[in-house]
């Protein structure tokens, strides 16, 4: 996903606001000058029946990403509803507990925490600055 630069989009609660807002603007820089300063809350708030919001779900989808990271499940699961009915690929933490069929991708975990998903963010940004680093040693290489 990293050494490839694919366009993933994260989405993940409130807690994890700063988190997930700054790993959506190194993915998705250029969608992030045409959203509204309000409407990046987008990606820590669940997705309702209002239409502006799967408006810009959709505007997102449709121009930049066909990966969606999502970290917690319970909290987005209207987000999960109207992205299955998208061409794209959800990837995310999946506690034992629950049913792995909602996800495309599932990344086992023991259970669903806060600290779950602060440890999955850390991995996500290490594994992230380990390719960056392979890439640069490969290139000084050449």
């Amino acid at each position: 996903m990293f050494f490839y630069k694919l366009k993933v989009t994260f989405f993940g609660n409130f807690f994890l606001k700063n988190e997930i807002i700054s790993l959506n603007w190194f993915f998705l820089p250029k969608i992030f000058l045409k959203l509204k300063l309000n409407q990046l809350l987008l990606f820590v708030t669940p997705l309702s029946r209002r239409g502006y919001l799967q408006k810009v779900v959709y505007f997102i989808t449709k121009n930049t990403t066909t990966n969606v990271f999502i970290f917690d499940l319970l909290y987005h699961q209207t987000t999960i509803k109207f992205f299955k009915k998208t061409p794209t690929l959800l990837i995310g933490p999946v506690p034992m507990t629950y049913d792995i069929k909602n996800l495309d991708i599932v990344i086992p975990v023991s259970d669903d925490n806060i600290f779950s998903q602060l440890f999955l963010i850390k991995n996500i940004l290490l594994v992230s600055k380990w390719v960056e680093y392979r890439k640069y040693s490969q290139f000084l290489q050449t």
